[in-house]
């Protein structure tokens, strides 16, 4: 019970990081200018939002978590739709705040270089749809036995988003990848 209770609060933990960095991505995009949230608001809603969804789900149903095959949620009582439910609302929010940022940036990219900036856009779009978690779509219908073609899609693109949220927050930021390669040459003196 504990196992799958925990697990309950880490997913939605990472959906609702998901969420916020959409919220992000819109505030930056859309609003250009004042688009940082407080950090303290993030770690609230971060960890805080997960937590109100959790609590009652285990105090209205404990015997819920946990099954004799899995760790998980049961999927008999309903109890399921305390994560699936939160889940779909943040990926729907997601994809409008992706349509909105993508819309804007193409309106961008429009003005620059045409041969370069397709290229930019395609690539643009695909690691925003990474980074918001657009690909859990596919894992929607995975809680039946499904067809094995859409568990191999959902895991390559899955596998992709811990590798294009370091691309994006690590590598691509000129502030880190300064301390990156700071850190590489201290360990490298080691």
């Amino acid at each position: 019970m504990l196992v799958a209770a925990m697990l309950h609060f880490f997913f939605l933990g990472v959906f609702t990081w998901m969420l916020l960095e959409g919220v992000q991505l819109y505030r930056m995009v859309v609003l250009v200018f004042n688009a940082t949230i407080r950090p303290l608001y993030l770690f609230m809603a971060g960890y805080g939002a997960p937590l109100v969804i959790l609590i009652p789900s285990v105090i209205i149903r404990p015997a819920g978590y946990g099954t004799d095959q899995h760790c998980w949620l049961s999927l008999s009582d309903g109890l399921i739709w305390s994560f699936f439910g939160p889940v779909c609302l943040i990926i729907i929010l997601n994809i409008f705040f992706f349509i909105i940022t993508i819309w804007k940036l193409a309106q961008k990219f429009s003005s620059l270089n045409p041969d370069h900036s397709k290229l930019a856009f395609t690539m643009t779009a695909i690691a925003q749809m990474c980074i918001l978690g657009l690909m859990w779509v596919f894992g929607a219908f995975l809680f039946e036995e499904g067809p094995i073609v859409v568990a191999y899609l959902f895991t390559i693109l899955n596998s992709l988003q811990g590798a294009l949220v370091f691309i994006m927050h690590c590598l691509l930021v000129n502030v880190s990848d300064s301390n990156v390669r700071e850190l590489s040459v201290n360990v490298s003196e080691l």
